[in-house]
């Protein structure tokens, strides 16, 4: 006897649902735990399982569904003609209180969505999904009813593939190899019916809760639904998002990009505990998905308020318990660097160092060497030519009366730095003009133009590109013009 797939749920869907497009129940509801959002998945995944020879048997209470296609041909005129295959449901049973017995003709040909809905799974998955938000929608939760046995997802027998008043029901056969692992895997594939069902409203979840594999890649869950993995490199943790959080198309698929981007925002503001074994993780230099997000991603720099200082807080707490009062530096010069100052030291990917340097979290590199120590350069005592050329500049600015009240600063020389594959040829460090040794060297235009830079960062306290860094230096072009040509 063969045997099928069931998905049930309380509750009897609309005809509508299944044959009409754009209807959805859940796009506009506003709830926060439904996973519909198009109002056309259903209708998709009958069209999956149609064009793979499958015909879902639907019962909507006492209303039984059942779905075909009819050949077309649609005239092009002198361009000549197109075969289509137009969907039809048979309509059959108990419906607004008479019996029906009618072909209906659908608005859609078999082959809309065949370029993303490629795998029998996503149309299994789409019908379970409805089920739970009719659960939801009816009984503001999905747990109780998968208690009582109200939502299921379960493997009936031939003879059981019938209606139920008061509910509806989805028969896919078992036979299929892609709907028989589809319900070997639906722990994975829904949280919801996993050992863990509260983690559905978690968005960082422990790894390898609902894993029937050997799998550690990221698992990336949309309302509980899972949506991919990401091949490459295992994760600290699988995620699960809201549809605010993660952007989805309609056959629910998103990018890398988009995913990492998700998952990054999400470890930004994660909790302490969650901080503390990312940090772990990122401490053994293991390669991992969290290690490898964006520097933008994780960038802190236009973040402000009170949830970016709470985020300090939780950031500082999780790195105490996890590296203790180390220094963070990413490179093995930076560690032995702060050794030979006395420091712990601790190593961690850059893009993770930029990030808590920019929140201002952790000590860092960055915060107890210079900026050319921590980048992995020496510092050098200043050549004749850069001592000279300070006190040229310098005295442009007393001249123009733009010192800003501040004292001149110092100077001092370090070996090139590299960044990406531009030449650093200067910098401005705690009171100090810091110029590459073989460009201070030589006396002239190129040197003055480094230290008039570094200068204006001295006199300013303004970073490059900011208007106040521009403004000065237009007050300089502007006085230096006047005194020459007045």
């Amino acid at each position: 006897m063969s045997r099928f797939l069931r998905i049930q749920n309380r509750g009897e869907a609309p005809l509508e649902g299944f044959t009409m497009l754009g209807v959805s129940g859940t796009a506009s509801q506003g709830d926060a735990q439904t996973i519909g959002m198009f109002g056309s998945g259903n209708k998709l995944a009958l069209n999956l399982f149609l064009r793979n020879g499958i015909k879902p048997v639907v019962f909507c209470g006492g209303l039984k569904l059942s779905f075909s296609c009819e050949l077309k041909t649609m005239d092009e005129g002198e361009v000549g003609s197109k075969d289509y295959g137009q969907v039809h449901c048979r309509a059959t049973g108990r419906h607004n209180g008479g019996q029906v017995n009618r072909m209906l003709p659908l608005s859609w040909a078999a082959n809309w969505g065949e370029k993303d809905w490629d795998h029998m799974w996503m149309g299994c998955r789409e019908f379970t999904a409805n089920a739970i938000d009719r659960t939801i929608r009816q009984e503001g939760d999905f747990l109780p009813a998968i208690k009582r046995g109200d939502l299921i997802v379960d493997v009936c027998s031939e003879n059981q593939v019938r209606a139920k008043t008061g509910y509806t029901r989805v028969f896919l056969p078992l036979e299929v190899p892609e709907v028989s692992a589809f319900y070997v895997s639906l722990p994975k594939l829904f949280l919801h019916f996993s050992e863990h069902p509260e983690e559905v409203s978690q968005k960082i979840l422990p790894k390898g809760h609902n894993l029937k594999d050997d799998s550690f890649n990221p698992v990336i869950y949309h309302h509980g639904v899972f949506i991919r993995e990401v091949a490459g490199v295992p994760s600290v943790f699988d995620y699960n998002f809201t549809r605010n959080e993660l952007r989805i198309d309609e056959c629910r698929n998103c990018n890398d990009h988009t995913v990492r981007s998700a998952v990054a925002e999400a470890v930004k503001w994660a909790d302490e505990d969650s901080l503390t074994t990312i940090f772990r993780r990122l401490l053994q230099a293991e390669p991992t998905f969290e290690a490898s997000l964006g520097d933008w991603d994780l960038s802190f720099r236009y973040e402000c308020g009170e949830k970016k200082d709470e985020a300090q807080a939780r950031w500082n707490r999780a790195w105490v318990r996890a590296a203790g009062e180390s220094v963070a530096t990413s490179t093995d010069h930076g560690e032995a660097l702060l050794k030979t100052r006395g420091h712990q030291a601790a190593q961690i990917p850059s893009n993770w160092l930029k990030a808590a340097s920019e929140l201002e979290a952790i000590k860092t590199d960055a915060s107890v060497l210079s900026k050319p120590e921590a980048a992995g350069n020496q510092l050098m005592e200043p050549t004749f030519e850069l001592k000279e050329t300070v006190q040229t500049v310098w005295g442009w600015m007393e001249k123009l009366e733009l010192t800003n009240g501040k004292e001149k600063p110092g100077c001092g020389c370090f070996v090139r730095l590299v960044e990406g594959g531009c030449q650093t040829l200067g910098c401005y460090d705690s009171g100090k003009i810091l110029v590459e040794k073989d460009h201070a060297g030589s006396m002239g235009p190129e040197l003055q133009k480094t230290v008039l830079d570094e200068m204006t960062h001295h006199i300013t306290g303004s970073g490059d590109i900011s208007r106040d860094f521009q403004e000065f230096l237009m007050k300089v072009v502007v006085r230096m013009a006047d005194a020459t040509m007045f």
